[in-house]
């Protein structure tokens, strides 16, 4: 379930959580490392699709890979924005 978004696309929504959760059982049944922070999906028409893993949460945001500074993206932005995420849910 979608609980904030500009643009929400619900279908997307529980699609991409059942995605999740389909990765998370063949990483661990695969003998691979688990799922940690985020996976990013390069996707057709310059799109990205950046899914932020918080446990019992996902943050997902798509974005033109034209306009996107990745490296400023996975580096700054979004380590930002996931402890600004979690601090909220501890306060």
């Amino acid at each position: 379930m979608s609980i904030a978004g500009i643009n929400p696309q619900p279908i997307a929504c529980a699609l991409f959580n059942e995605l999740t959760e389909n990765m998370i059982s063949a990483l661990s049944d695969s003998g691979f490392p688990g799922l940690k922070d985020y996976y990013l999906l390069s996707m057709e028409n310059k799109h990205l699709v950046l899914i932020i893993y918080l446990k019992d949460y996902q943050w997902g945001i798509l974005a033109d890979s034209s306009n996107v500074k990745l490296g400023l993206l996975l580096s700054v932005i979004m380590p930002k924005a996931r402890a600004a995420f979690i601090d909220t849910l501890e306060s």
